[in-house]
């Protein structure tokens, strides 16, 4: 990471990164999840957001959310509608985290676009399964991440 002449981070290159969920879906044609979603395109994201500059708190701070909200839920789909708002709400929070077009912000517009598309696919399928699928995926992203070297305090 690099400093300007404050010693305030500088933005790292921004490269836009393409989320291939948003038209291939979380699951194949069967309904399992696509291999290539676990694997490669969580391993290309992750890649992206490191390179990008995410800190690991961050990408962590998010996460431990979403399992919060898996954990509310408890794989009740009475649950999953109860606790719905809370997903839409992640929108806001990352909105909150990247305020001021990215001049101050605490995550990346590259992560701040991965959860608003996901929060935007799992609108658009809204179900328990859906959820469930994205939490895997963040789950994927965040090994790869630290495989990137992410957990090394940034």
């Amino acid at each position: 990471m690099s400093y300007n002449s404050k010693g305030n981070k500088k933005c790292a290159k921004q490269e836009p990164i393409k989320f291939e969920f948003v038209e291939k879906g979380y699951t194949d044609e069967k309904g399992n999840l696509r291999e290539e979603l676990i694997t490669t395109e969580a391993q290309d994201i992750a890649k992206k957001l490191y390179n990008q500059g995410l800190s690991n708190s961050q990408l962590r701070a998010f996460f431990n959310e979403v399992k919060a909200i898996k954990s509310r839920i408890n794989e009740s789909e009475e649950l999953f509608e109860k606790n719905y708002p809370f997903i839409l709400m992640l929108k806001s929070k990352a909105e909150y985290k990247y305020r001021n077009n990215g001049l101050k912000s605490k995550i990346t517009k590259g992560f701040r676009d991965f959860i608003n598309e996901s929060v935007d696919y799992i609108k658009e399928n809204k179900s328990l399964d859906t959820f469930e699928n994205f939490v895997l995926f963040f789950e994927a992203i965040i090994g790869y991440f630290y495989g990137f070297g992410g957990g090394n305090n940034r």
